[in-house]
């Protein structure tokens, strides 16, 4: 087993504390083969916790584990547990072992990889023990964790009664509240802000700008008094909040539906905030918009006024939309899974129902690109990202035999997949 040198071992242990759419489309198809895909195995199942990706093109994920793990078709490690892994040149390297009570993970490479989650009792990460004061110690929305260039960590999460990091604390309001907390170079806490008002709250996600600050998307139930201002919902709602470096609120939106906006990524070139997420009923954002199915996507682009454009995509069941990043050019590029018959982008060929799926937006109502990830059950826990050489790369878990649209390559095992799609 490798290890982490300390600069490494000191940022991740403390991190650990803690619609069918009219759009037009331009398909742009390949006869030859512009997708790669590694297939990550096990003789039982496999569970993909979370995954960064590094500019350099490296991969960094962690896996959770019943038994031996292959990693196209070499064997990297024998037995059960929680590992982190990280993927570089087509060179496999394991970092960790984690213990087996780790329940929740995230995972982050900026200049270090930084690991978050929630555990209960006591768990050991990179030659640190960690104890639990009560329940979970603590959960960290599913895209809350950000670096920004300075290498300060953003970190997003809820709590109960009470949070402590690293000896400074913040109080909530009633059994479930969120928060956001940025760490500096040295892993102390510069200052977290409770988010709590009187009913349930919750935070779904956490984009950081390189050195603005950061924006969190969630929901509220009641009042929310951010001093300058309040944020108020008189039923648990979806809201976007803009916070500077030093963990003051800037301005915030409150939108009317219900929804779960977890995917945030900051566009640096026109400061606009690209935010995706699955919505039911009706959501109300530059308009109302109504899902068709038990869950349809949101796609939306937020303008530093806070003005939006959306659009909304989905079929008659459920879709769901898992992560996103910026390309080189400006598109958007989300990974997510269908579970209807009814194609993300109309006009293409219908999918069999439970697929994933790849696509490209130069506008939230302007599909570029469309990729099928087909197979049993697509896209848990799945990530994409951009390496400097302009690579789309992307992860996933699935059930069963899969494809991907670009890739001749079909996996016959059931686990999780690395792929990388070369524009």
């Amino acid at each position: 087993m490798t290890s982490i040198p300390d600069a490494r071992r000191g940022a991740a242990s403390v991190a650990l504390i803690f619609a069918a759419c009219t759009a037009p489309v331009d398909d742009l198809r390949r006869d030859a083969p512009d997708v790669t895909i590694t297939p990550i195995t096990s003789a039982d199942r496999l569970q993909l916790k979370g995954t960064a990706m590094h500019e350099s093109g490296g991969v960094l994920f962690v896996v959770r584990h019943a038994s031996g793990v292959r990693i196209g078709g070499q064997r990297v490690i024998d037995g059960p547990g929680t590992t982190i892994f990280r993927y570089e040149d087509g060179l496999v390297r394991w970092d960790e072992t984690l213990e087996a009570d780790l329940e929740v993970v995230r995972t982050q490479w900026a200049r270090v990889a930084i690991v978050s989650g929630a555990f209960t009792r006591a768990t050991t990460i990179l030659g640190r023990a960690l104890f639990s004061g009560g329940g979970f110690d603590t959960f960290v929305a599913r895209n809350g964790l950000g670096v920004d260039a300075l290498g300060r960590v953003y970190v997003a999460g809820r709590f109960q009664l009470s949070l402590d990091i690293d000896g400074i604390g913040a109080t909530g309001v009633a059994g479930d509240d969120a928060f956001v907390a940025r760490l500096d170079e040295d892993g102390r806490p510069a200052w977290i802000l409770p988010l709590a008002t009187a009913g349930r709250d919750a935070i779904s996600a956490l984009a950081v700008s390189p050195t603005e600050g950061a924006y969190v998307t969630g929901t509220l139930d009641g009042t929310l008094d951010l001093g300058a201002f309040e944020l108020s919902a008189d039923r648990p709602s979806p809201y976007l909040l803009e916070i500077d470096p030093f963990g003051r609120p800037v301005r915030g939106r409150v939108f009317d539906g219900d929804a779960d906006l977890s995917v945030l990524v900051v566009d640096e070139r026109t400061h606009d905030l690209w935010m995706a997420g699955t919505f039911r009923g009706a959501l109300a954002l530059d308009a109302t918009y109504a899902a068709i199915g038990q869950s349809d996507i949101v796609i939306a682009r937020v303008a530093p006024d806070f003005s939006i454009e959306a659009a909304r995509y989905g079929g008659a069941m459920v879709d769901v939309v898992e992560a996103a990043a910026l390309d080189r050019y400006g598109r958007l590029w989300l990974i997510g899974s269908l579970r209807g018959t009814q194609p993300l982008v109309p006009g293409r060929p219908v999918d069999d129902g439970l697929d994933g799926f790849l696509v490209a937006l130069e506008h939230p109502a302007l599909v570029r690109d469309r990729r099928r990830i087909g197979g049993a059950g697509d896209q848990i826990g799945a990530q994409i990202g951009v390496d400097a050489q302009g690579r789309i790369r992307f992860t996933g878990e699935t059930d069963g035999p899969f494809e991907v649209r670009g890739s001749d390559q079909i996996p016959s095992d059931p686990g999780i997949f690395l792929g990388i799609l070369d524009r």
